[in-house]
């Protein structure tokens, strides 16, 4: 089963739980040229709330019953191109789900051997081995600042839709 997060309304104001549902599909499968990625982290970017207003902009929108679209770095359980083999980190615009079926040329392979959320980071921001994500300073005067970076743990008060 893979647990996706879709738009249930366009948000009025600030967003809110009842913008967004929980939906249980059926394990996409790659085919040629593809490759299932099991995602660890995602991407919660501001753009998204201009993409949910249901205008297109720079970006194309999220209509209501879509996945929320935003950047990924997960682990490859499957491929279907000789680019990646199961166990290889990827990175992409893979969408708010648990596992996610892209064409291997629209990802980007990421070196194993440091922390995958790293592959998410601007410049200035590292994640620690204990998995908080901490800004470093760019000029005289700016903030630091803390995020929980965890394992994607998808909510379950979502209300929740069908495939």
């Amino acid at each position: 089963m893979n647990r996706q997060i879709l738009s249930a309304a366009s948000p009025v104001g600030m967003p809110k739980e009842s913008d967004f549902q929980l939906a249980e599909c059926p394990m996409p499968h790659p085919a040629g040229g593809e490759v299932l990625v099991r995602e660890l982290y995602l991407s919660v970017d501001p753009s998204i709330r201009g993409r949910l207003s249901g205008l297109t902009t720079f970006a194309k929108s999220i209509h209501t019953g879509e996945v929320i679209v935003g950047g990924a770095v997960g682990q490859v359980v499957e491929s279907n191109d000789p680019r990646f083999a199961p166990g290889d980190i990827a990175e992409g615009m893979l969408g708010w789900q648990e596992y996610a079926v892209a064409p291997a040329k629209a990802l980007r392979k990421v070196d194993s051997a440091g922390n995958p959320s790293d592959a998410m980071l601007p410049a200035g921001v590292s994640v620690t081995s204990s998995g908080v994500v901490q800004g470093t300073p760019q000029k005289s005067g700016s903030t630091d600042f803390l995020v929980q970076a965890q394992d994607l743990a998808l909510p379950s008060t979502f209300p929740s839709a069908h495939c």
